[in-house]
Parts: structure tokens; sequence; C-alpha cells
């Protein structure tokens, strides 16, 4: 092991690092630019705890580089830590998400910084790398949008259905390209300032940079297809205002990975009136607001101290490490006016690692040697150096056992993966047995726990619809129903803040109203815990009025329609849903006045325009045959003709404000659009 630990060295897994977060796609993951760059910085992190512990166990000896960047990256990985642990009952979620990222980013600095040697060939490997990947973004960005792009290949190889325009992007969005290309640009222009000279390599690449960007900015521009949707600063101040209704919120947060909780909760009412009013977002305006929200007034603390740490340290850095230093204030520049991204957190974090490394000269390193503090144990001062190398791989082997961990939570990913796919073909005995092999690798994600239970009530739907049921078949269905009813359970029990969750076990309950007991009361109280976790949403309020509507308690039907068009005055279905329960509760001039609102918010060329139309049409019809009827009874008392009574005129109903639903709210996640129940196609 000895001979081994020598030829370690952090150098490459930095460049393949960059590289991959930069512009790696892992196509066997939902997400499948996303999903592998967070997973690869994961390993990529351990690895290199991995590889500091193996020069440590050779030397016996832990040896730390303090730098300026030292107590804020470890003020940060200590809260995220600490917040995750707080704030979830089981942090996979957190660990393998945005949390992960922050430990990560964490790690790389601290264990980089010091395996990383001082060498001016380093910094230059790196602008290399940066140019290149530059480039390569830039390439294969213009080859998207002709549709001759890296997304075709990889359908064809694969079997995915990635977008064929710019849609795709290697980066994970045109948005980060851009990021990506202005921090290449903005070190490339440093050292030509300084140098007073560009080699035509670095000329070409600031060229090139200029162009990409011009480019990259004309498919930002609103409108477009690739345009950002971002939450406004003014949503994500208030959010983040209302998010600090605890001391422990305003200390530590709500998670790192819980924003999209944060944002179904406190999200303004006012947000229903734009277009995005259905998004969910799962961050905020920026960082900063981001951060104050999901890891506390501590974790914005770190943040603005390594801000503050790069600002002072502008005039005491070498011309080397210039061009290093001015990307690293562009880095903070653009997370102080946009969202956080895995790509620009690693690309921060491999840039502090080379700045530090060319500044060691001027720094200070220290040591703890572990056999010094056994040797004043009685019993361990003839065995100090076994001791000292035997608590080291102990330590190791931890490490190698969360490797192995998020190897196989990877794995689950993947058949998670396999099983979607399968469900798009149909195939959902395929899709069952993934999914359940997948829940065994990693049974903590509460998002599996979902997809598992709806896959079990598309297959106990499919069987209800067999015309001769045997007695396999019905003891099937059970059973299918029963886990159904038992995932949907258990993904509350991992994570009772996540709105996804109680919709998802109240739509398997409003899937069995009329085969289960008291399957309508349990879909009712869980779309209300649901509405509880997401108070300004009118769609919960919506498809909970269809529930009452449905089983003909026409009164609290409307009472939850009313509400959603109180919380959103332009949201025709509210409207629409409306005139249906006033026309069976007979209340027609109240169900016409509700279907004039509905074709007013409408598009006048819509399929649902025309619907609603011939609706009212039918309706007024109805009317009109009531009045008539009325008027023939009365006339018949009063030896009236039928003719001489007066039509009717229109009266305006008085509409009271909707009650609020009893109970408080509690912390809680984004609403997700409703899964679909469909049965497979046989």
């Amino acid at each position: 092991m000895k001979k081994l630990m020598p030829k370690f060295t952090v150098l490459p897994l930095l460049i393949l690092l960059l590289i991959w977060t930069t512009v790696g796609v892992l196509p066997i993951f939902d997400q499948s630019v996303v999903a592998a760059k967070f997973i690869f910085v994961l390993i990529a992190s351990l690895l290199m705890l991995i590889g500091y512990l193996g020069e440590s166990f050779k030397k016996g000896i832990l040896t730390f580089i303090k730098s300026p960047f030292t107590i804020p990256t470890t003020i940060l990985g200590v809260i995220t830590l600490i917040s995750i642990f707080s704030n979830n009952r089981y942090p996979v979620e957190s660990l393998l998400g945005l949390g992960g990222i922050f430990l990560g980013f964490t790690m790389i600095v601290a264990l980089g910084s010091n395996l990383l040697k001082s060498q001016v060939a380093n910094n230059r490997k790196l602008m290399i790398s940066l140019a290149s990947l530059s480039g390569l973004l830039a390439v294969t960005t213009v080859l998207q949008h002709f549709g001759y792009g890296p997304s075709i290949l990889l359908n064809k190889i694969f079997g995915l259905n990635l977008p064929s325009n710019i849609l795709f992007n290697l980066a994970g969005s045109v948005l980060v390209a851009l990021q990506f290309t202005l921090v290449t640009a903005v070190g490339f222009a440093t050292k030509v300032l300084i140098t007073k000279k560009a080699k035509p390599w670095e000329s070409a690449t600031l060229v090139l940079s200029a162009l990409s960007s011009l480019f990259y900015g004309w498919f930002l521009l609103p409108g477009k297809l690739t345009s950002p949707i971002i939450l406004s600063p003014t949503a994500s101040w208030s959010i983040a205002m209302s998010s600090m209704r605890s001391l422990r919120n305003v200390l530590i947060g709500i998670g790192p990975n819980n924003y999209i909780k944060a944002f179904n909760l406190y999200k303004p009412q006012w947000m229903n009136n734009n277009p995005l009013w259905n998004v969910q977002f799962s961050q905020g305006a920026n960082l900063p607001l981001t951060i104050i929200v999901t890891l506390g007034i501590f974790g914005l603390i770190a943040w603005l101290l390594l801000g503050f740490a790069l600002i002072k340290q502008s005039k005491k850095i070498s011309k080397a490490t210039r061009p290093i230093h001015s990307m690293l204030l562009a880095t903070l520049l653009l997370q102080l006016f946009l969202p956080v991204n895995v790509v620009m957190l690693t690309v921060q974090a491999i840039l502090i690692v080379f700045w530090v490394a060319s500044e060691k000269d001027r720094l200070h390193s220290y040591s703890l040697n572990l056999a010094g503090l056994f040797g004043k144990v009685k019993f361990l001062k003839t065995k100090t150096r076994i001791a000292s190398r035997a608590v080291i791989g102990l330590v190791t082997v931890f490490v190698v056992g969360l490797l192995y961990l998020t190897l196989q939570a990877s794995y689950s990913s993947f058949l998670m993966f396999k099983s979607s796919k399968a469900a798009t073909e149909n195939d959902f005995i395929t899709t069952y047995n993934l999914q359940q092999e997948a829940i065994k690798l990693n049974p903590f994600l509460d998002s599996s726990r979902r997809k598992y239970s709806i896959t079990n009530i598309v297959i106990a739907a499919a069987i209800s619809q067999k015309t001769d049921l045997t007695d396999d078949d019905k003891e099937r269905f059970a059973t299918l129903v029963q886990q159904s009813i038992r995932e949907g359970k258990a993904a509350i029990f991992l994570d009772g803040n996540d709105v996804t969750n109680w919709q998802t076990l109240a739509q398997v309950y409003q899937t069995l109203i009329g085969v289960a007991d008291n399957s309508e009361e349990w879909a009712i109280r869980s779309y209300a815990d649901a509405i509880k976790l997401s108070p300004n949403n009118p769609q919960l309020r919506v498809t909970l009025g269809g529930v009452f509507f449905n089983a003909k308690e026409y009164g609290e039907a409307l009472r939850f329609f009313d509400q959603a068009a109180t919380l959103k005055p332009d949201y025709a279905n509210a409207y629409y849903n409306a005139a249906n329960t006033f026309k069976m509760l007979r209340e027609f001039e109240e169900a016409k006045i509700a279907y004039q609102k509905t074709l007013i918010l409408l598009q006048p060329d819509s399929d649902d325009y025309l619907r609603a139309a011939d609706e009212l049409q039918v309706l007024e019809e109805l009317a009109r045959g009531e009045i008539e009827k009325q008027a023939a009874d009365q006339s018949e008392l009063n030896n009236i003709p039928v003719g001489s009574v007066d039509p009717i005129e229109n009266i305006t109903p008085a509409v009271e404000a909707p009650p609020e639903i009893p109970g408080g709210p509690t912390p809680v996640n984004d609403p997700a659009p409703e899964a679909a129940m469909e049965a497979p196609a046989k």
C-alpha cells in the first residue's frame, strides 16, 4: 500500500470533474444531464477524501492548509450537515441533492487544496481545459439549434427522447452554458491584460467566447424557446421573509433541498395572477435568497465571508493567480444575480483549489500528529504508530462505505429510470418489478415510493376492467390496492411536508372511490392536508371540489370552487366547475353567470371555449323550459294565460367570501401535476 500512495495525484481527478460537470451526460437517469453531474460530484469528492486519507495513512499525519477560504467553506459544510439532519427525518434525498453538492463543494476545496501541488503548469492545464470546454459547448449548442446536436446521437444509441433542438444542452441549459463561457472569457481577458500579449489559441478563445455569448444571449431573450424561467426577486424576498417564522429557520434554514416546500407554503397569492402561476420553483431568484431560506443566516454568512475573503485578497495575489482570481469574482457576481447550479458551484470550488495551490508559498500549513496525541495515553504509548493508522484506516473504511452507498443509490435511480421507460411502453409488469428492486436498494426516497404507489394502482385498475374476474384476479387486485395505499403512506412517512406525497395518496383513494370502503373520506382528508401545505394553490381546491361534486355534495363542491376563483380570479376551470355545480343545484341564473365568466377567460378559438359555449346554450334552453313550466303552473292556479307571464330578469346572486380550510399550514413542498391513472393498453 505504501508503494501505491505516492502515485495518487488529484490533478487528473479535478480536471475530469471539471469536464464531467460541464459537458457530461449519463443517459441512465430520469434527468440524464443534471442527475449525472450531481452523482459525479459526490463520487469525486468521496474519492478525493479517500485519496487524502491514503496520504495521511502513509505518513501518520493529517495536514491542513489554512487559506482565506478555510473558514467560509468550513462554516458552509457544517451548517449544511446540521440543516440536513435537523430538517429531514431521512436525509438521503438531501444528501443526493443540493445538500450533497454543498458538502462536496466543501470537501473539494478543503482536500483539493491540500493535495494539489503548486506548479505553474497546473494553471495552464486548467486554462486549456476551460477553453476547450467553452468551445465544445459553443459548437454543440449551435449544432443543437440546427438539429444535428449530441441529443440525436444519444437518442439513437440509448433509445431516449431528448429534445433535438436548442432546449438540450450539455451544460444543462443555455443559461448555464452562458455563465460558464463568461467566466472563461473573464479569465482569458485578465491574462491578456496582465501579459500584454496573447497566444493564438488564447485570442481564439476570447473571440469564440464573445460570439458564443451573443449567441446564447439571443436565445435567452423573452419569448425565445430557451428563455429562462426564474422566480422574481420580489416573490423570492417574500418567501424568504415568510420562512423566518421560527428561530431554527432563521439560524439553519429549512434544509438545502427544501426550497420548493417553502415556495408552496409561502407562495404569495398575487403570483396566481401571472403566467407562471402554476410553475413550482425549487430555488429563489439568486443564491443569497435561496441560501437564506435553505441554510439560514449562517449559510448566508458563509457565502458573504467567501466573497469578502476573495475581495480582500485582490491586492495580495501574484500575477499568475490573477486570471483565476478574476474568474472567482465572476462566479460570485453571477451568484448574486442568478440561481445556483451544480456546474458553476463545481467550477467555483475547482478555481478555489487552483487559487490556493498557486498561493501556497505564502499560506500556512498545519499538521496533526496522531502518534503524538496517542503517546499521551498510557496504554498506547508503545503503539502510537499502529493506533494512529488504525484510526485513519477506520475513517477510510467509513468513507468507502459512503461511496458504496452512493453507488448503490445511483443504481437504484438507474432502475427507476428503466421503469419509467417501461411505463412509456405500457409494460407495467416490468415497471412494477424494476421499481420494487429499486426500492429494495434505496427505500428512503419518497419519490420512488410515490411512483411505485401509482404503478400498483394502475395495474389494479387494469385488472378491474376485465369482464370475467377470477379468484386470482380478485386477490391480485386486493394486494395491489393495499400496496398502493401502503407505498403512498410510506412516502408521507419519509417526507410528510411534501405536498406531492399527499396528492399521490389522495389520487389513489380517489381512484378507489366506489371500490374500497371509506375511500372518499380518505381522499378528502388527503387533499385537505395537501391544501394545508400549499394554501394558495387553486388547482388543489378545484380537485377537492371535484371529489365533493362526484359525491353529489354540491354545496361543499361549490365552496371549494369559489375558493379557487378567489385565489385566482382568472381561473376559467374554477368558474366552469362552479357553473356545472349550480346547474346540478338547478340555480340556472348563477350557472349562466359562471359559464359567461368562463367564456370571457377562454380563447374564442379553443376547444374548451366551444364546449363551454355549447353547455351554456343547453343551459339556457333548460332554463327557458323551466321558466315556461313554472309560468304554466302559475297560470293554471290563477287562470292567467301563459303568454302574459313576464320573463324573469337576470339576478346576480350575492357571493360571500369562502371560508378558510381549518388547520394551520405546516412546512411543505410544491404542488405537482396530478398523476395519470389510466389503465395500460390491452
